[in-house]
Protein backbone atom coordinates (compact mmCIF):
# COMPACT_ATOMS: atom_id res chain seq x y z
CA UNK A 1 0.00 0.00 0.00
CA UNK A 2 1.08 3.57 -0.64
CA UNK A 3 0.69 6.50 1.82
CA UNK A 4 -0.27 10.09 1.02
CA UNK A 5 2.16 12.93 1.80
CA UNK A 6 1.93 16.69 2.40
CA UNK A 7 1.50 18.80 -0.77
CA UNK A 8 4.34 21.15 0.18
CA UNK A 9 7.05 21.05 2.86
CA UNK A 10 5.28 24.02 4.55
CA UNK A 11 1.93 22.20 4.75
CA UNK A 12 0.88 21.18 8.27
CA UNK A 13 1.34 17.57 9.29
CA UNK A 14 -2.01 15.84 8.57
CA UNK A 15 -4.03 14.55 11.51
CA UNK A 16 -5.46 11.68 9.44
CA UNK A 17 -3.24 9.34 7.44
CA UNK A 18 -4.32 7.71 4.18
CA UNK A 19 -3.20 4.59 2.33
CA UNK A 20 -4.32 3.16 -0.99
CA UNK A 21 -3.71 0.31 -3.37
CA UNK A 22 -4.43 0.09 -7.11
CA UNK A 23 -4.54 -3.09 -9.15
CA UNK A 24 -5.39 -3.52 -12.81
CA UNK A 25 -7.17 -6.68 -13.89
CA UNK A 26 -7.72 -6.66 -17.65
CA UNK A 27 -9.94 -3.68 -18.42
CA UNK A 28 -10.78 -2.96 -14.76
CA UNK A 29 -8.94 -0.82 -12.19
CA UNK A 30 -9.56 -1.92 -8.59
CA UNK A 31 -8.78 0.81 -6.05
CA UNK A 32 -8.91 0.53 -2.29
CA UNK A 33 -8.43 3.58 -0.03
CA UNK A 34 -8.33 3.77 3.77
CA UNK A 35 -8.66 7.20 5.40
CA UNK A 36 -7.72 7.08 9.07
CA UNK A 37 -9.81 9.67 10.87
CA UNK A 38 -9.36 10.60 14.55
CA UNK A 39 -12.49 12.81 14.41
CA UNK A 40 -15.24 10.86 12.60
CA UNK A 41 -17.89 12.98 14.38
CA UNK A 42 -16.35 16.10 12.79
CA UNK A 43 -16.32 14.79 9.20
CA UNK A 44 -17.38 17.59 6.86
CA UNK A 45 -19.68 16.53 4.02
CA UNK A 46 -20.60 19.46 1.82
CA UNK A 47 -23.21 17.49 -0.17
CA UNK A 48 -24.87 14.12 -0.60
CA UNK A 49 -25.91 14.87 -4.19
CA UNK A 50 -24.04 13.13 -7.05
CA UNK A 51 -22.12 15.41 -9.44
CA UNK A 52 -22.45 18.42 -7.11
CA UNK A 53 -19.24 20.54 -7.25
CA UNK A 54 -19.87 21.48 -3.57
CA UNK A 55 -18.44 18.04 -2.78
CA UNK A 56 -14.97 19.60 -3.23
CA UNK A 57 -15.58 21.97 -0.29
CA UNK A 58 -15.70 19.18 2.34
CA UNK A 59 -13.83 16.00 3.25
CA UNK A 60 -13.18 13.91 0.16
CA UNK A 61 -10.77 11.81 -1.88
CA UNK A 62 -9.88 12.85 -5.42
CA UNK A 63 -8.46 10.46 -8.00
CA UNK A 64 -6.85 12.15 -11.03
CA UNK A 65 -6.00 9.93 -14.02
CA UNK A 66 -4.21 11.05 -17.18
CA UNK A 67 -4.01 8.59 -20.07
CA UNK A 68 -1.97 8.96 -23.26
CA UNK A 69 -5.21 9.89 -25.08
CA UNK A 70 -6.81 12.26 -22.52
CA UNK A 71 -5.38 15.13 -20.47
CA UNK A 72 -7.05 13.94 -17.24
CA UNK A 73 -10.12 12.67 -15.50
CA UNK A 74 -11.20 13.53 -11.97
CA UNK A 75 -13.24 11.30 -9.68
CA UNK A 76 -13.98 12.80 -6.23
CA UNK A 77 -15.78 10.86 -3.48
CA UNK A 78 -16.87 12.00 -0.04
CA UNK A 79 -17.56 10.04 3.14
CA UNK A 80 -21.27 9.79 2.31
CA UNK A 81 -20.52 8.12 -1.03
CA UNK A 82 -21.42 11.13 -3.20
CA UNK A 83 -19.34 11.11 -6.39
CA UNK A 84 -18.30 13.99 -8.66
CA UNK A 85 -16.78 13.00 -12.03
CA UNK A 86 -15.18 15.47 -14.44
CA UNK A 87 -13.43 15.00 -17.79
CA UNK A 88 -10.75 17.73 -17.98
CA UNK A 89 -9.67 16.67 -21.50
CA UNK A 90 -9.19 19.21 -24.28
CA UNK A 91 -12.45 17.99 -25.83
CA UNK A 92 -13.68 16.95 -22.40
CA UNK A 93 -17.29 16.83 -21.48
CA UNK A 94 -16.82 18.23 -17.96
CA UNK A 95 -19.39 17.00 -15.45
CA UNK A 96 -21.48 15.37 -18.20
CA UNK A 97 -18.84 12.60 -18.32
CA UNK A 98 -19.12 9.48 -16.17
CA UNK A 99 -16.48 6.84 -15.52
CA UNK A 100 -19.06 4.05 -15.43
CA UNK A 101 -17.37 2.92 -12.21
CA UNK A 102 -18.81 1.38 -9.08
CA UNK A 103 -18.02 2.97 -5.71
CA UNK A 104 -18.67 1.76 -2.15
CA UNK A 105 -17.89 3.82 0.96
CA UNK A 106 -17.61 2.31 4.43
CA UNK A 107 -17.60 4.35 7.67
CA UNK A 108 -16.14 3.07 10.91
CA UNK A 109 -15.27 4.53 14.32
CA UNK A 110 -11.78 5.73 13.38
CA UNK A 111 -11.66 5.49 9.60
CA UNK A 112 -13.60 5.62 6.40
CA UNK A 113 -12.74 3.67 3.28
CA UNK A 114 -13.52 3.54 -0.41
CA UNK A 115 -13.61 0.64 -2.82
CA UNK A 116 -13.72 1.54 -6.52
CA UNK A 117 -14.06 -0.55 -9.63
CA UNK A 118 -13.29 1.55 -12.73
CA UNK A 119 -13.72 0.18 -16.25
CA UNK A 120 -11.11 1.14 -18.84
CA UNK A 121 -12.98 1.40 -22.12
CA UNK A 122 -9.87 1.40 -24.34
CA UNK A 123 -8.12 3.91 -26.55
CA UNK A 124 -10.44 5.63 -29.00
CA UNK A 125 -13.56 4.74 -27.01
CA UNK A 126 -14.42 8.43 -26.64
CA UNK A 127 -15.18 8.40 -30.40
CA UNK A 128 -17.99 5.90 -29.72
CA UNK A 129 -19.26 7.44 -26.47
CA UNK A 130 -17.43 10.58 -25.27
CA UNK A 131 -19.55 10.72 -22.11
CA UNK A 132 -18.64 7.36 -20.61
CA UNK A 133 -15.54 5.47 -19.58
CA UNK A 134 -11.83 6.08 -19.26
CA UNK A 135 -10.31 6.36 -22.72
CA UNK A 136 -6.87 4.80 -22.69
CA UNK A 137 -4.82 1.88 -23.90
CA UNK A 138 -2.83 -0.37 -21.58
CA UNK A 139 -0.05 1.83 -20.07
CA UNK A 140 3.36 1.25 -21.68
CA UNK A 141 6.86 2.59 -20.99
CA UNK A 142 6.60 4.90 -24.01
CA UNK A 143 2.96 5.89 -23.28
CA UNK A 144 2.48 5.68 -19.50
CA UNK A 145 -0.51 6.78 -17.51
CA UNK A 146 -0.09 9.46 -14.86
CA UNK A 147 -2.19 9.85 -11.74
CA UNK A 148 -2.51 11.37 -8.33
CA UNK A 149 -4.64 10.32 -5.41
CA UNK A 150 -5.46 13.15 -3.03
CA UNK A 151 -7.32 13.72 0.22
CA UNK A 152 -8.88 16.85 1.64
CA UNK A 153 -9.85 17.04 5.31
CA UNK A 154 -11.82 20.07 6.55
CA UNK A 155 -12.25 21.00 10.24
CA UNK A 156 -13.66 24.50 10.68
CA UNK A 157 -11.32 26.91 8.91
CA UNK A 158 -8.48 24.33 8.83
CA UNK A 159 -8.06 22.47 5.55
CA UNK A 160 -5.53 19.63 5.26
CA UNK A 161 -4.58 18.41 1.81
CA UNK A 162 -2.38 15.40 1.11
CA UNK A 163 -1.52 13.52 -2.07
CA UNK A 164 0.40 10.49 -3.29
CA UNK A 165 2.60 12.78 -5.39
CA UNK A 166 3.37 16.13 -3.74
CA UNK A 167 2.30 18.97 -6.02
CA UNK A 168 4.45 21.75 -4.55
CA UNK A 169 1.31 23.92 -4.32
CA UNK A 170 -1.69 23.95 -2.00
CA UNK A 171 -3.86 22.34 -4.67
CA UNK A 172 -4.33 18.98 -6.38
CA UNK A 173 -4.58 20.05 -10.04
CA UNK A 174 -0.92 20.08 -11.07
CA UNK A 175 -0.71 17.49 -13.90
CA UNK A 176 3.05 17.91 -14.36
CA UNK A 177 3.44 16.54 -10.80
CA UNK A 178 1.25 13.46 -11.31
CA UNK A 179 3.01 10.13 -10.62
CA UNK A 180 3.66 7.54 -13.34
Amino acid sequence: TAPLVKLTPQSPQPKGSTQFQIQREGSILHIGIICHEPDMAGVNNATTTPDDPKLLEGDHITLLIETASNSYYEIAINTEGAVLEIDHGKDGKGVKWTSGGKVAVHRGDKQWSIEMRLPITGEGSRMIDPLKGIDGDQPKDLFPWHFNLCRQRVRGSTIERTAYSATGKDEFYVPEKFAK
